[in-house]
């Protein structure tokens, strides 16, 4: 059975009808509280300071709002100060690595150090000059070769004198004092030969060894020039000191390194790991191998390590000649 449908006059009918109830419907949705439309937050930049010479005013933006009357470092003042006076907890400043705190840039594996752009540095150790057991005539000859050697620097070459004690390393007591074993029988003989030496220095040293350094630096234009103006400074001081007395030698870059890191590791002097093999391949820097894990200067001249205290002081010595 087909349903039947309303002819045109009804469909009219039920239209006129409709149109008179819309008004109807509408009025009563209009007394009906309209929700908020919320409006995307649009995020500006804060733009460059635009200065307005007419009425010395300055207009810029800052996370969507106008601010007229103010620079751009006023109105960062005035937020923090409302910051503060309200109570909100400061931001954190960053902090800085220990690696950072170590004021050079480049170690060479030869012992060239870069300090900064255009500044280069050499170290040479200096052996002991025995000045103690010498007579009086000997220790006067020693001082004054010694003031010589300092009045020798002209302004151009900067020096330092560096006097490191340290506990004592026992793979370089096995390395100085080791003697070697032949398989012949009498390797026991060397053994205790071996210990009898090392057991005479630790009690002569308390366990301590004394280091005598003398740092040279210059300026130069790049490393290749550094190296050969330096190399040639040192071959000098080394002889004046050789005249003197005292054996002298270049630390390489590896030796300069490991002295590094028994200075700001002295609690552990032992546990310095290093080439310049492993570097490249490892994607460090030199500085990761001698740096200690903490370094806390809240002390005026004071300085503290993982476990070490460490007191500064410094000295000015005015004067126009050493003699």
């Amino acid at each position: 059975m087909k349903r039947s449908s309303p002819n045109t006059g009804q469909q009219e009918g039920i239209l006129e009808a409709v149109k008179k109830e819309l008004p109807e419907i509408q009025s009563e949705n209009s007394d009906k509280q309209e929700p908020k439309k919320v409006k995307p937050r649009i995020r500006k930049k804060v733009s460059k300071e635009v200065d307005t010479p007419e009425t010395g005013n300055t207009l810029w933006f800052k996370a969507g709002r106008i601010c007229k009357g103010l620079t751009l470092k006023e109105f960062l003042r005035k937020t923090q100060l409302e910051r503060l006076i309200s109570g909100k907890a400061k931001e954190k400043e960053k902090g800085i690595s220990t690696e950072q705190t170590i004021s050079f840039m480049q170690m060479s594996p030869d012992g060239i150090c870069m300090v900064k752009e255009g500044y280069y540095t050499m170290m040479i150790e200096l052996a002991d000059a025995n000045y103690k057991i010498r007579d009086r005539n000997e220790r006067l000859a020693m001082l004054d070769q010694y003031a010589q050697i300092l009045n020798s620097f002209d302004p151009s070459i900067n020096f330092q004198i560096f006097l490191f004690s340290r506990h004592s390393d026992r793979r370089e007591l096995a390395e100085k004092f080791n003697v070697p074993l032949r398989g012949d029988g009498h390797d026991f003989l060397r053994e205790e030969y071996t210990g009898l030496l090392k057991s005479l220095y630790e009690k002569s040293t308390s366990g301590i060894t004394k280091g005598r350094y003398l740092i040279i630096g210059m300026e130069a234009e790049n490393l290749k020039q550094a190296r050969y103006r330096l190399e040639e400074r040192a071959k000098e001081v080394m002889g004046d000191f050789e005249e003197m007395g005292s054996s002298t030698r270049i630390l390489n870059g590896t030796e300069r390194l490991k002295l590094l890191y028994e200075f700001f590791n002295q609690d552990k002097p032992e546990g310095f790991d290093f080439s310049y093999e492993a570097m490249r391949e490892s994607g460090d820097s030199v500085k990761d191998y001698i740096a200690p894990k903490k370094m806390d200067f809240s002390k005026a001249g004071m300085l503290k390590t993982d476990k070490e205290f460490v007191s500064t002081r410094y000295v000015d010595l005015d004067c126009a000649k050493l003699n």
